[in-house]
């Protein structure tokens, strides 16, 4: 059975997109050498990846996450706050279609950069899988991660 972005199956099998961004952050880690040049910002991050930063980036914990709907608020609050101000719309959500522009504000190599996004996608998926709702803004959340990481890796000096 091949395993899709539509498929029901659990985390255990990953999909296409998740592959695809583990893919691209990768490149862009190795191209930068893993070197860390400045940590993300900390406004509106989910309270989850702090604890986990704080367990030593423990492999085996796993958070309690209140709620599929409250983290994905969380975490789209977060990323819309560490996006370059010309993909902000006028109410200060991401504007997806604006592609076009400098992305070095995310340009975040190393353990405090774009990391903690790969490790809070991989805490939301969790719970999605958990509550079984919430996979298509997980899945859009998953490929403009990997977007830009893209366009890191290829605006990269």
């Amino acid at each position: 059975m091949t395993i899709d972005d539509n498929s029901s199956q659990r985390l255990g099998r990953p999909t296409t997109s998740w592959c695809t961004l583990i893919k691209a952050w990768t490149d862009f880690e190795v191209h930068h050498e893993f070197k860390e040049v400045a940590k993300l910002r900390a406004k509106n991050r989910p309270k989850c990846i702090q604890e986990w930063m704080q367990r030593r980036r423990s492999t085996s914990w796993k958070p309690p996450i209140n709620g599929v709907s409250a983290f994905e608020s969380n975490f789209m609050s977060w990323w819309a706050s560490l996006q370059p101000d010309w993909q902000l719309l006028a109410d200060g959500s991401i504007d997806f279609s604006a592609m076009e522009g400098n992305w070095d504000k995310l340009r975040r190599p190393g353990l405090r950069g774009l990391h903690n996004i790969v490790v809070g996608l991989f805490y939301w998926v969790l719970e999605v899988e958990n509550e079984n709702k919430g996979r298509a803004q997980w899945l859009i959340m998953v490929e403009d991660c990997c977007m830009v990481c893209g366009y890191l890796l290829s605006s990269a000096a």
